[in-house]
């Protein structure tokens, strides 16, 4: 089955999603005199095999459905994305997945305040779901502005309070309103639970470098390029570490190794060497 992958694993397995029912009216509920099941012996039994028979029939309906959706997705048919999802949504209304799967055709197609309501509503249905509060979080930032995004994140770690990429995204919109603290911080918990987690070693270098930070900031530089070496742009952001540090023979080397892979800034970087 090929899967639709955004920012990092949002395809979610509805296996996991089904171990409880998700459906009130497929609740075997106690019986109110005993307060126990099987009170009522072999009806109470049949009913409870038809219950299965049928939550089973819904999974594979509901994994149909989801199946579908990312295919059109994939496609970028994401009219028929959205119709497939709308029909799935009346069906079974609680399940938040087929509310974020439409939500990225509805971004796909730029009708963001759309896809934005429908993120807010996965992650309402379906709290477990992290990729639903990155999306909304990322759509906030265009339409409410960052402080929305964090605030979106927020309540994303109270919920799943171990996710290294709700700590990420968080940690990104924290830099760009320049609180590199906090932004650390996040990055921090990030490779405590991930320690090779793509570009958080570049991310933190960057907060340790807008703070002064140099030696920790060449630290990560270092580490950063140890995971990607063919990334030229870590080379220029080393370069200007080197820089800071007055060591001017190595920051003219990084520089000179970025601007022949056409870095941004990178050649301009190089005007106080002697090549």
């Amino acid at each position: 089955m090929r899967l639709l992958i955004i920012v990092s694993c949002l395809f979610i397995s509805t296996s996991s999603l089904f171990s409880q029912p998700f459906d009130d009216d497929f609740i075997i509920l106690e019986d109110p005199i005993s307060g126990m099941l099987g009170r009522l012996g072999g009806a109470i039994l049949d009913e409870a095999i038809e219950q299965q028979r049928l939550q089973a029939q819904q999974r594979q309906e509901v994994e149909e459905y989801t199946q579908l959706g990312i295919e059109y997705i994939n496609r970028n048919e994401h009219r028929q994305a959205i119709n497939v999802l709308s029909d799935a949504i009346v069906k079974y209304s609680s399940y938040g997945p087929f509310y974020f799967y439409r939500g990225l055709a509805e971004s796909n197609m730029n009708q963001n305040e759309r896809a934005l309501r429908d993120f807010d509503l996965a992650r309402q249905k379906s709290p477990g779901l992290a990729a639903a509060y990155i999306k909304s979080a990322e759509l906030n930032r265009q339409i409410n502005g960052v402080n929305k995004s964090i605030a979106v994140l927020n309540e994303g770690i109270q919920r799943i309070p171990n996710n290294a990429d709700l700590y990420y995204n968080r940690g990104r919109y924290y830099a760009t309103i320049n609180n590199h603290q906090k932004a650390i911080e996040d990055y921090d918990k990030v490779l405590k639970s991930k320690s090779d987690y793509p570009g958080v070693f570049q991310f933190r270098g960057v907060s340790h470098l807008f703070m002064g930070n140099y030696s920790y900031a060449m630290i990560n530089f270092n580490m950063a390029l140890r995971h990607t070496p063919n990334d030229e742009q870590l080379y220029w952001l080393r370069g200007r570490t080197y820089e800071k540090q007055g060591n001017l023979l190595k920051a003219c080397q990084d520089f000179e190794t970025a601007c022949k892979s056409g870095v941004s800034g990178a050649c301009d970087s190089r005007k106080n060497c002697k090549l």
